[in-house]
């Protein structure tokens, strides 16, 4: 399963029509809402502004007054291609008054999501969100054991509380250290290299 490593947007023209994507890491299925609808403000004099998501197993396509199957649809199918899950892809179009015809929508739409998505996707794996706490004698091994990127939250008070990322190699390396840690969730990760 992959995903997306960051956000991003990718703009181009074709025949004096604009399209703007964006790609979205979804963590929670509340966003896919929110985003779209940030979108739609954003850009309230856009001709279409078309999407698909893949949400675990949860799938959806928006052609928004676009012909059927003219865009929804084929960003749908570049995500599936790549055998992405947790995206949301938005096309934003400014029609640019010549007609582009059902094949010309359909490279159009595929086109923007295969633009906005190149050199951004990683693989991910199961993983935990997990809470540590311990006492300061045990920093520098948290230090060498827990990479950056994975720490989301840290708290330094009368002892160290972290809110990390972790893979099950992480969850042995805590327990072999005797650093105690709490399993808040169940999540998807980056595969570690």
């Amino acid at each position: 399963m992959y995903s997306i490593m960051e956000n991003k947007k990718y703009e181009f023209t074709i025949k004096k029509s604009k399209f703007i994507s964006y790609i979205f890491r979804i963590d929670k299925k509340e966003e896919i809402a929110s985003h779209i609808k940030q979108l739609k403000n954003q850009y309230k004099d856009a001709s279409h502004c078309c999407y698909a998501y893949i949400f675990h197993n949860d799938m959806k396509a928006s052609d928004d007054n676009e012909p059927n199957k003219t865009a929804g649809a084929p960003i749908l199918d570049v995500l599936k291609k790549h055998e992405l899950n947790y995206v949301l892809c938005v096309v934003i179009r400014y029609f640019g008054g010549i007609k582009l015809g059902p094949g010309g929508l359909i490279r159009a739409y595929s086109s923007s999501c295969k633009e906005v998505i190149k050199n951004n996707i990683v693989e991910l794996e199961e993983g935990y969100l997990v809470e540590v706490n311990t006492t300061y004698d045990k920093q520098k091994i948290l230090e060498h054991r827990i990479p950056q990127k994975n720490i989301v939250q840290k708290d330094y008070k009368e002892n160290i509380k972290l809110i990390i990322k972790a893979n099950k190699e992480l969850l042995n390396k805590l327990d072999e250290n005797h650093i105690p840690y709490h399993i808040k969730e169940n999540i998807n990760i980056e595969k570690s290299s």
